[in-house]
Formats: structure tokens, C-alpha cells, sequence
């Protein structure tokens, strides 16, 4: 859950699209009694493509009266991902299912919007503090185990100095992933530290090239980089080749992309972390429909990863992946 130009301008654009029939608004709908409103991630990001998959089953399934709204990009993020879910409250749907990915920001618009008696449900990012905020549910991830995994993978695969890349350090869940994998290279005897990145040059391959080469060049002990999303992982397979420690460096990332896989398949990157975000997207319209028609909620989060994916499950992935374009998040 990676560019957005001039997003002031895009913002406009994109609350407009709560109004009209949109590729990505799934409902005009003018009774607003029943509408589930899903506020996704950047849409030009294939993980949020693989939950916009997950939403659009869930909603044909069930035939419920969802709509599905997101930012293009990833430049003021914070700023604009809050305005998306202040419009969405302002509608005053039945339900809202969105990531409590700034809590800062959006702390305050759930508890707004549960005081409008607006079902809420979490996706993805919020997992700590569901229940308190008076939410009806959470899937998504576990971030600290995320990281945890993958520090086990790398120390598996010969790390013992790792550093953990966090391109969105507003987001509370990255730090918790970074912070997983640290912990379990320092069980293993070994070490680790974060690196924060711009999110603004998240999608600029050439700056994360130059970074990451720089960092490794200038502290010659880092033998393994995680990164926490799947395009800069594939720029750091190309970072660590540029400074001509491909023997040296282990890579691994969350989330998937098919270069990332590809990659993984070569032998050149060593594994990848599945939230499965298809599932975040169908199961978010579920809980949300399922409040509203009976009243359920589980009692406990759900999780959908972490899932390892390396040498010995990347070609059903890819396979899967094959026959379902975008259901893996990747593309």
C-alpha cells in the first residue's frame, strides 16, 4: 500500500469522484443508507490494485452498494488520504472501511464518524487499537511479525547486519515492521537498523539507487537489506549490483510485485512477505456488510500475513498470478 504531481490540484479530482461515476467508484448511489465507502491507497500502486480486486468481488458477491475511492499517488499522502476519509464521513454512509495509516490524522475522523453511528471497519494499518476507536473489525496484517519473518529469512540466508528501508515514516505499521526485523536479527546474534526514506522519492528509482548504493558503499559491514515495498526492493537487487556486492547482500521485501518474484525466481532477491491484500479488500466489504445486515463482528483481528514467499512457493505464486493478473498484488 507511487507518484502523484501536482496533487493539490488531484485532490479536487479525486473528492469530485465521490460524486460521479468513476472507474474506480463502483455506485452512484443517492441513499446513502447502505453504502459502504472503501478508502483505498494510491491506485497506481499494484498492491491497492490487488484490494480494489478483493472489494469488487466482495461487492458483486453480495450485491452490496459499495464504493471504492483513492488518491493517484503517493505525494502528500497524509494530507490527502485524510481529506479523502473527511469526505467520505461527510456523506454519512452506513459504513466506511479505510487504514488508519496516520493515526494521527485519522484517530479523530474515526471516532467522528462512530459518533455519527457510521460502522467502521480496518484495514491494513490500526490493528493495536481497533476495538478501543469502536471499530466493528480489523483484517490485515501483523507488522511486527512481518518484519520478524523476514529477519528470520535473512538470518537464514547468512545476514548479520542488516538495514530495513521505510519509505512512509508517518505510518506507524512500517516503523513496527523495521522494527520485527531488527529484533529478530539481534536474537540471532546479529544486527540492524532503519533507514528512512522521502516518501516523495519512493518511486524515483534512480534516487533509491543512488541511496541505497551510497549507504552500502559507506558502511561496507550491511551484508542484507529489507525494504517494505516491492518496487524498492527491485531497486535495491539493481542498488546492490551497481555497488558490485551482489555476492555480499541478501535482499528481501514485503509485498509483490512480478518483477520482485521474477527476481526471486533468478535466485537475485531471496524472499517476499504477502500480506495478501486481495483478502484485505474482500474481507473489508464482508465484516462492513455482514455488521450491517446482522450485526456480527468478530471479537479478535484478522490477519492475512505474513506469508513467505521464496524459492520453494514462487512459481505457484506466479502461477496464480498468471491466471489471475493482480489478485497477488503484483503486476
Amino acid at each position: 500500500m507511487k507518484n502523484l504531481t501536482g496533487l493539490r490540484a488531484g485532490i479536487v479530482a479525486g473528492i469530485v469522484s465521490f460524486f460521479m461515476p468513476t472507474a474506480t467508484g463502483l455506485a452512484d448511489n443517492h441513499n446513502h443508507d447502505n453504502t459502504i465507502i472503501f478508502v483505498s491507497g494510491p491506485s497506481s500502486e499494484p498492491f491497492f490494485g490487488a484490494i480494489e480486486k478483493g472489494f469488487t468481488l466482495a461487492v458483486e458477491q453480495l450485491g452490496a452498494n459499495g464504493e471504492y475511492v483513492a488518491p493517484a499517488g503517493w505525494n502528500d499522502i497524509v494530507q490527502t488520504y485524510t481529506r479523502f476519509v473527511e469526505v467520505a464521513i461527510a456523506r454519512e454512509p452506513a459504513a466506511i472501511v479505510i487504514g488508519n495509516f496516520f493515526p494521527e490524522s485519522l484517530t479523530p475522523l474515526i471516532q467522528e464518524a462512530r459518533e455519527k453511528d457510521i460502522a467502521v471497519v480496518l484495514y491494513n494499518s490500526g490493528r493495536d487499537n481497533w476495538q478501543e476507536l469502536g471499530a466493528t473489525a480489523f483484517i490485515g496484517e501483523e507488522p511486527f511479525q512481518m518484519g520478524y519473518v523476514a529477519g528470520k529469512a535473512a538470518h537464514k540466508n547468512g545476514v548479520s547486519n542488516g538495514i530495513c528501508i521505510n519509505q512512509i515514516a508517518a505510518n506507524p505499521v512500517l516503523q513496527l515492521r523495521c522494527d520485527g526485523y531488527v529484533a529478530a536479527l539481534e536474537e540471532a546474534g546479529g544486527q540492524g537498523d532503519t533507514l528512512i526514506l522521502q516518501s516523495e522519492d519512493s518511486n524515483n528509482s534512480q534516487r533509491v539507487r543512488a541511496t541505497v548504493r551510497g549507504i552500502l558503499l559507506s558502511n561496507p559491514d550491511i551484508d542484507g537489506i529489507l525494504t517494505l515495498a516491492a518496487h524498492l526492493g527491485v531497486d535495491a537487487v539493481e542498488a546492490v549490483a551497481d555497488a558490485d556486492k551482489a555476492d555480499v547482500v541478501r535482499v528481501g521485501t514485503i509485498d509483490l510485485s512480478n518483477l520482485a518474484l521474477e527476481l526471486i525466481r533468478e535466485g537475485r532477491m531471496d524472499f517476499a512477505i504477502d500480506q495478501q491484500p486481495f483478502l484485505q479488500g474482500y474481507y473489508g466489504v464482508l465484516l462492513a456488510q455482514q455488521h450491517l445486515d446482522f450485526g456480527l463482528a468478530p471479537t479478535n483481528a484478522m490477519n492475512s500475513g505474513p506469508l513467505l514467499i521464496d524459492s520453494s512457493n514462487v512459481n505457484d505464486v506466479l502461477a496464480v498470478g498468471s491466471r489471475f493478473p493482480g489478485v497477488r498484488g503484483a503486476n
